[in-house]
């Protein structure tokens, strides 16, 4: 890949380009290749998505000042374009549709945690419709209870952290 004349910053295989917990005032955007969105819940890391050319990530934390909710590494030779708070600004005066085009994003990131939610609210449901079966057969109820609550303990989880990277 010939680097005379491009933008941004080439990421190897696993390099990590943005750490959950740190502070930061700019977004990020992808020019080509890959990255894995993840969130650290003691031992386990969930990953929250995979986003590619053209897609944007850290836009919360240039918006809202707060630290990053989520880890970014590089999935594969990764090339991405880093914009601080002061050029957003002077680049959403000059052209409001990339304010736009960052709010469309967010929206079908909003959508999909909606749907996501819905899933997993069916699922407890379920959960709780399984609660008086326990008499019928303590063992086996017992068994598929731990495991529907599992399930939507992990899926709570997932969504709750995909809240925060909102």
């Amino acid at each position: 890949m010939g680097e005379e004349g491009l933008l941004g910053k080439v990421y190897n295989d696993g390099e990590i380009i943005v750490q959950e917990g740190s502070a930061g005032r700019e977004m990020y955007v992808i020019q080509s290749g890959k990255v894995q969105v993840s969130k650290s819940m003691g031992s386990t890391v969930i990953v929250l998505a995979t986003l590619g050319e053209g897609e944007v990530f850290g836009e919360m934390s240039l918006i809202d000042s707060q630290p990053r909710s989520a880890t970014v590494r590089a999935l594969g030779e990764t090339r991405v374009l880093t914009i601080d708070h002061e050029a957003f600004l002077r680049r959403v005066r000059s052209d409001p549709f990339l304010a736009l085009s960052i709010l469309r994003q967010m929206g079908l990131r909003i959508r999909e945690l909606d749907h996501s939610l819905s899933i997993t609210l069916g699922k407890l449901e379920e959960v709780q419709r399984g609660l008086p079966q326990i008499s019928k057969s303590p063992e086996q109820a017992q068994r598929d209870l731990r495991s529907k609550i599992s399930q939507v303990q992990q899926d709570l989880n997932r969504l709750k952290e995909k809240l925060g990277s909102v």
